[in-house]
């Protein structure tokens, strides 16, 4: 099977967060394997966001791409973004991801693209106009603004980009369906998020769980609840908090690990809502045994030390946290959300849904504390589910085979 060239097209990309950029990150060696070979095309994020990565670009012009690098075996070229207005930033970053794939030595068979605001439509047009094929990754509902005039014009936007591509991938049928309705008219591709079973696993051996928990203070029998995510409004914390001021008294040993970028320490924005957390946590009573660890590279370790994963978002595409989770063989209670789909399983068997009331969410988390019986027969489905249906391996197969579906239409 011949090689396939393609290029990501990411403006956020590691080393800084962002959920679908570094799912993709993890697709690309399953992808060589496939023979599918990829550059990243990505820029460089705001000063404020990582002040020491971004100083040791400062001695390069805006708009260069700076010196090559490597991640997962995949070269990086980084394009040096102005400090400016968001709209100045994806304006001049689709251009020059333009001018990247129309280089005389480098024209890829295919361009797949994560999520861009509007202001990349006119670059979007001068791709297509190249013949270059253009693939959507569409992770994650957005919420539309509230007045009716600009949620319609909004959505006449999102029609406008998404009739630019040859295919809009998204990684759930209540996606997929949702974007039908908004009257999307380019092919739609459902290919749910993949799961590495491998890196996601049950634990074998107490000695990581024993590991992470001591370098938490927190006991090898403690009751330890995890959830994994930006500390955000949309994530839900707040209600996970407001579910633990009752439960820290009901069950005086557990423990609750929050992994994940704390967005709400820088952010202005969101200073309210940092305020909120704090309030939360003090009414608890045991403020001490809340642990915000931030962004860590090994989470499957924190899953394995733990006894039940928690998830409270508010709207979300198919969540990575919960299949890998499910993947770890933990039990899953999550409230419902905007897009809770059947590729996440079916509810009552793979996982459990609880009512988005911090109460009654506290008494699911008790009950299932304290029923190790439900919390093993959950964990031990959830992973059959993960190993049946979301193996990562399987989902590079899909990947792969729609990619080159497309470069050899576009040949014809």
């Amino acid at each position: 099977m011949p090689p396939l060239q393609i290029c990501l097209a990411a403006q956020t990309f590691y080393p800084f967060y962002a959920g679908g950029a570094l799912r993709f990150m993890h697709y690309l060696p399953g992808l060589k394997e496939r023979e599918i070979h990829t550059r990243v095309f990505t820029g460089t994020p705001e000063m404020e966001t990582d002040k020491l990565f971004t100083r040791r670009w400062q001695k390069y012009p805006s708009g260069q791409i700076l010196p090559v690098e490597v991640v997962n075996g995949t070269p990086v070229y980084r394009l040096w973004l102005p400090d400016a207005s968001s709209q100045r930033r994806v304006w001049q970053y689709s251009w020059s991801l333009v001018q990247f794939c129309r280089q005389p030595n480098y024209r890829p068979h295919l361009i797949q693209l994560l999520p861009l605001p509007f202001w990349s439509i006119p670059a979007l047009r001068k791709l297509r106009q190249a013949g270059l094929p253009l693939v959507y990754a569409y992770n994650l509902l957005k919420e539309p603004p509230t007045p009716a005039l600009k949620r319609w014009f909004y959505r006449w936007l999102r029609r406008l980009q998404l009739q630019l591509v040859d295919c809009v991938i998204v990684n759930s049928s209540f996606m997929r369906d949702h974007l039908i309705e908004a009257g999307i008219q380019s092919p739609v591709r459902v290919i749910p998020n993949g799961v590495d079973i491998q890196r996601f696993s049950p634990a074998t051996t107490s000695e990581i769980s024993v590991s992470i928990r001591q370098s938490l203070g927190i006991t090898a029998d403690a009751p330890l609840i995890i959830t994994v995510g930006s500390v955000e409004p949309r994530k839900g914390i707040d209600v996970l908090l407001a579910a633990w001021v009752s439960l820290a008294a009901a069950s005086p040993q557990s423990h609750l690990v929050i992994v994940g970028p704390r967005t709400h320490l820088k952010e202005p924005g969101l200073e309210p809502y940092r305020r909120k957390l704090e309030a939360l946590m003090v009414d608890s009573g045991a403020p001490e045994r809340v642990h915000f660890v931030g962004r860590v590279e090994n989470v499957e370790d924190y899953l394995q030390a733990a006894d039940l994963f928690v998830f409270t978002s508010v709207r979300e595409g198919l969540p990575n946290v919960v299949l890998e989770a499910m993947a770890a063989g933990l039990p899953v209670l999550t409230t419902r959300f905007e897009g809770l789909s059947g590729e996440l399983g079916r509810a009552g068997e793979h996982y459990l849904v609880a009512e988005r009331e911090p109460e009654r969410l506290g008494e699911c988390i008790s009950e299932l504390l304290a029923n190790r019986e439900l919390r093993v027969g959950l964990g031990t489905a959830a992973r059959t589910w993960a190993e049946a249906e979301m193996d990562v391996e399987k989902i590079m197969d899909q990947y792969a085979a729609l990619y080159r579906e497309l470069a050899e239409r576009n040949k014809k």
